[in-house]
C-alpha cells in the first residue's frame, strides 16, 4: 500500500489548458441560419440573384455544420471566385475565414493557416482593425492547436491592441482569456493573472457568465501554481457555484480534485471526499477518461491515508485501468504524430533541397550577371578610349594641317620678301652708282 503513496501528482495542468480550449477555441465564430439548406440551394441556382444575397447564401453553405468538408469547399471556392471576379476585399476576407475554418474543423492546420494568412492580407487592404484582430486571434487559436505556445502568444498580443482600439469588449476579453492560458501553460503568471484580470472585467461589464465562470476559476488554478491557498480556494468555489448555475460541468471536475487536495493537506478527510466523489460521479457520468483517472487516483490516496485500504485499491485499480488505457491512446496518438513528424521532415528536406538547388542556381546567376556587368563595363571603358583616340588623332590632324598650311604661308611670304628686296636693290642700284660717278669728279 506504500505505494499508493508514491503516486505521482495530478498534472493539473495539463486539465486547465483543456478548460477553455472547450470554450474560447476561437473568436471567429459565424450564426448558422435556420433556413433549410435545399432552399438556399434552390435559390442560388436562380440566375437574377443579386450578388448581395448570393454572398449571402454562400456564406450561409460555406459555414453549415449539415454539410461535409468538401461541399463546404466547394461552396468557399464559390465565394472567393465571385468576391475576386467583383473585386469585392469584405467577401475575400469573409471568403478566407470560411475556408480557414473549415479546414482547422478537419485538422489540415497548414492549409487553414494559409487561409487565414489571406484574410489578414485582405483585412489589411481594407484598414479594418476589427477584422485584422479576429483574423490574428484565430491564427493564434491555431497554433494553440499546435501546442506553438509562444507563436500563438505573439498573434494574441497582435489581436489585443487592435481589439482594445476598435472597442470590441467581448472579443478582446476572450483573446485576453486565451493569451492568459497560454502564459500560464508557458509559467509566466503574473503575465497570465494580468490578462485574466483584465479579461474578468469585461466579461463583468457585459455580465458573461459562462466567461467570467472560466475566467475566475483559471485564476484559481494560477494562485494553486503560486501557492496562494487561500487566493486559489474562493476563485475556484465561486467559479464552481457560477458553472452549477448554467451547468457546465466539464471544467468543475478539475476545480473539485483541487479543493479535494487542499482539504486532504488539511486532514479534513470528509470534505476531501465530498469533492472528490463529486469529481468522479461528473466524469462518469460524461466519459472524461482523464478526469476519472485523475478522479480515482484522489480517492485512493484519500482513502489510503485514513487507512480504508479495501477502498484505496478499488480505486487505485480504476485509476490503473484508466491510466493504461490513456496511455495505449496516447501512444496511437504519439505513433501518429511521429508518423506525421516523419512525413513532415521528408517533405521539409525535400523543400531544402529544392530551396539549396535554388541558391546554387541564384548564386550562379548572379555571377553571370556580375560577369556580364564588367563585360560590358569592359567594353564600355574600351569603346571610350577608341571614341577618345579618335577624336585625338582629329585634332592631332588638323593641327599638322593648320600648321603646315601656316608653313605654306611662311615660305610664300618669305619668297615675296625676297622678290620684294631684289626690286628694291635692282632699284636703288643706278642711283647709287650715279652717285657714286659724281663723287668721283
Amino acid at each position: 500500500m506504500s505505494g499508493l503513496l508514491s503516486y505521482k501528482k495530478i498534472r493539473f495542468r495539463k486539465v486547465y489548458c483543456l478548460i477553455g480550449f472547450l470554450f474560447f477555441n476561437s473568436v471567429v465564430v459565424y450564426p448558422q441560419s435556420y433556413i433549410e439548406i435545399d432552399s438556399l440551394k434552390i435559390i442560388l441556382q436562380e440566375k437574377n440573384v443579386a450578388d448581395s444575397l448570393r454572398y449571402e447564401i454562400l456564406a450561409q453553405l460555406a459555414k453549415s455544420p449539415r454539410l461535409n468538408h468538401n461541399q463546404k469547399l466547394n461552396y468557399c471556392t464559390e465565394l472567393v471566385e465571385l468576391a475576386k471576379k467583383k473585386n469585392d476585399f469584405v467577401w475575400l476576407y469573409k471568403g478566407y475565414i470560411y475556408f480557414g475554418n473549415a479546414h482547422k474543423k478537419i485538422g489540415d492546420l497548414d492549409n487553414a493557416l494559409k487561409y487565414y494568412l489571406n484574410a489578414a492580407k485582405y483585412s489589411k487592404k481594407l484598414k479594418d482593425k476589427r477584422k485584422e484582430a479576429i483574423v490574428y486571434s484565430a491564427i493564434g487559436s491555431l497554433h494553440k492547436v499546435e501546442r506553438d505556445y509562444s507563436r500563438a502568444i505573439i498573434y494574441f498580443n497582435k489581436s489585443i491592441p487592435l481589439l482594445r482600439d476598435t472597442k470590441d469588449p467581448k472579443n478582446l476579453a476572450i483573446t485576453l482569456n486565451n493569451a492568459a492560458q497560454l502564459y500560464e501553460i508557458e509559467s509566466n503568471y503574473d503575465s497570465a493573472l494580468l490578462y485574466y484580470k483584465e479579461a474578468g472585467e469585461l466579461f463583468d461589464s457585459l455580465s458573461y457568465k459562462i466567461g467570467k465562470a472560466y475566467n475566475i476559476g483559471n485564476t484559481g488554478l494560477v494562485y494553486a501554481q503560486l501557492k496562494r491557498k487561500k487566493e486559489a480556494i474562493i476563485n475556484l468555489k465561486e467559479a464552481i457555484n457560477l458553472l452549477t448555475e448554467i451547468n457546465d460541468l466539464y471544467p468543475i471536475v478539475a476545480y473539485k480534485l483541487k479543493l479535494a487536495e487542499y482539504a486532504q493537506e488539511e486532514n479534513n478527510f470528509p470534505k476531501a471526499l465530498e469533492y472528490a466523489k463529486h469529481s468522479l460521479e461528473i466524469a462518469l457520468q460524461n466519459g472524461y477518461k482523464e478526469q476519472i483517472r485523475d478522479a480515482s487516483l484522489r480517492l485512493s490516496m484519500i482513502y489510503a491515508q485514513t487507512d480504508s485500504f479495501k477502498n484505496a485499491y478499488r480505486y487505485h485499480k480504476q485509476y490503473v485501468i484508466y491510466n493504461d488505457s490513456l496511455i495505449n491512446e496516447e501512444s496511437f496518438r504519439n505513433m501518429a504524430d511521429l508518423r506525421t513528424e516523419f512525413q513532415v521532415a521528408q517533405k521539409q528536406a525535400e523543400v531544402d533541397l529544392l530551396q539549396s538547388k535554388r541558391q546554387r542556381q541564384n548564386i550562379i546567376f548572379a555571377a553571370m550577371i556580375v560577369v556580364m556587368t564588367l563585360l560590358v563595363f569592359l567594353v564600355f571603358l574600351y569603346y571610350r578610349n577608341y571614341k577618345r583616340k579618335q577624336t585625338l588623332n582629329l585634332i592631332i590632324t588638323e593641327r599638322k594641317e593648320e600648321i603646315e598650311a601656316q608653313r605654306d604661308q611662311l615660305e610664300m611670304m618669305n619668297e615675296t620678301k625676297e622678290k620684294f628686296l631684289s626690286i628694291i636693290s635692282h632699284d636703288l642700284l643706278g642711283p647709287v652708282n650715279s652717285f657714286k660717278g659724281l663723287s668721283v669728279i
